[in-house]
């Protein structure tokens, strides 16, 4: 995995929370890739309280972290 900060501003260790309410736009992609709860504003309300890191809930999910981070970089790229 690459070690650059710059440009993968998602590590495993970012809080749900974060992604959601930095890059607001990944909630669809997040919904997209299994992340379903998040559809519904309540929960990803709650979801912003919480201390879960993007690679606890890719192991909850069953979701490969690094295709999330992949992903979840990209989209934040552009």
């Amino acid at each position: 995995m690459e070690n650059n900060a710059a440009n993968r501003p998602i590590t495993p260790q970012t809080r749900m929370g974060e992604i959601i309410d930095r890059w607001p736009e990944t909630v669809a992609l997040l919904v997209a890739s299994g992340f379903a709860p998040l559809a519904d504003p309540a929960h990803r309300a709650m979801v912003k309280s919480l201390p879960v890191t993007l690679e606890m809930a890719c192991a909850k999910h069953g979701l490969s972290l690094e295709e999330m981070l992949e992903r979840l970089n990209a989209a934040v790229a552009r």
